[in-house]
């Protein structure tokens, strides 16, 4: 559901943020206010993933089990996230080469993104603007 309000939200400002009305705009119900929050799916990732990744901790508080190692618990984050963001950043990278015939961003763009760093520099350059929660996420 998150991730259609979302999307439902960019289509709505693609087009320009219209209005739309069920049952007529003198008494009818607005449509596009229930859209124009879409955004607040983003935040509603950010308490599901907070929450998913307390969960071992929260677990173990509980007695059910150990806690968890946090080499162990890391290490396993890693190979679950970066390998599908470093194949992203080098699909974006060959597009940008195929359809504009030059590299749409440098070596340091890309090293930053990858290593989810680009918030701790003060022009890391710009790959996809969405790329902004994940380094929040991650850290």
């Amino acid at each position: 559901m998150a991730a259609v309000a979302v999307m439902l939200f960019h289509l709505w400002q693609f087009a320009g943020g219209p209005q739309a009305w069920i049952g007529g705009e003198a008494h009818g119900y607005p449509l596009h206010a229930m859209v124009a929050t879409g955004f607040l799916g983003v935040d509603l990732f950010f308490v599901l993933s907070g929450f998913l990744l307390a969960l071992p901790f929260l677990v173990a508080a509980r007695g059910e089990r150990p806690v968890p190692r946090l080499g162990t618990y890391f290490v396993r984050r890693a190979r679950r996230v970066l390998p599908a963001l470093w194949v992203q950043i080098a699909v974006l990278a060959l597009a940008g080469l195929l359809m504009a015939g030059k590299w749409p961003f440098d070596l340091r763009t890309a090293l930053l993104h990858g290593l989810f760093l680009q918030h701790w520099v003060t022009d890391p350059g710009a790959i996809n603007p969405v790329y902004w929660t994940l380094p929040i996420e991650w850290w």
